[in-house]
């Protein structure tokens, strides 16, 4: 029963599409498998999994939508952390600031580096369907798809 109403609490999220191949050629799939990856793990009660999902998905979609230009900007030949590529993207665009993401990183952090298992409390399923949603938002809001990249 509880997997059944976490299904009907489920964002569905729409992933642009491409109009022609490229060399970002295969990223909506590896971005549909990871928020696929997101969904059975939040479905089936595994908010851990679930949430380090998403901030799999955030980071993929802020480098591959937002700031595809960054990947190839890299700091001391390091890729950008996370916490870098949001910042830059709340400073480009408005959208992004109101979703409070860095609110999500900071527990997908703390769940990633401080989990201790056990049971998972109501109020744990439902911070890793907020941000489920955040990212579904940020997904169909983004201002290019891979097609649209800059060469």
């Amino acid at each position: 029963a509880k997997i059944e109403e976490r299904w009907e609490k489920l964002p569905r999220t729409l992933i642009p599409t491409r109009r022609n191949r490229t060399a970002a050629e295969g990223a909506p799939e590896a971005l549909i498998a990871l928020l696929d990856d997101a969904t059975k793990a939040y479905v089936f009660g595994l908010p851990a999994a679930a949430i380090a999902m998403c901030r799999a998905v955030l980071e993929r979609v802020l480098k591959e939508f937002y700031l595809p230009e960054e990947e190839s900007r890299k700091e001391n030949g390091k890729p950008m952390m996370l916490g870098e590529l949001l910042a830059l993207a709340e400073k480009r665009y408005e959208h992004i600031r109101r979703l409070d993401l860095k609110s999500y990183v900071a527990k997908a952090n703390k769940v990633m580096h401080r989990y201790e298992g056990g049971r998972v409390s109501e109020d744990e399923l439902e911070a890793v369907r907020q941000f489920l949603e955040a990212t579904k938002t940020l997904i169909e809001h983004a201002p290019q798809t891979p097609n649209q990249i800059p060469v």
